[in-house]
């Protein structure tokens, strides 16, 4: 096996982790793409979120964290903080 390619293939699953992860809380938050992302730092800082690069996903210990207002928290809005 080339080590190039599996090295290569490892980054685009880590990098397509990390794509999902902001669009999902952008879509299900209806957040912009800035403050999905500081929602996916505080999501990963807490735990709430982990990498599963197998399937080039996150995780999430409990559904409730995909809930709207949670997730607008995390990043920060609607008078969190």
């Amino acid at each position: 096996m080339n080590v190039t390619k599996h090295c290569r293939d490892i980054a685009f699953r880590l990098d397509a982790c990390e794509t999902w992860l902001t669009s999902t809380l952008a879509d299900l938050g209806g957040l912009t793409e800035a403050e999905a992302t500081v929602a996916a730092r505080e999501f990963k800082r807490l735990r709430i979120a982990k990498r599963d690069a197998f399937h080039s996903r996150y995780t999430f210990t409990h559904g409730a964290f995909l809930d709207r207002d949670i997730i607008r928290r995390a990043a920060g809005l609607d008078g969190a903080r």
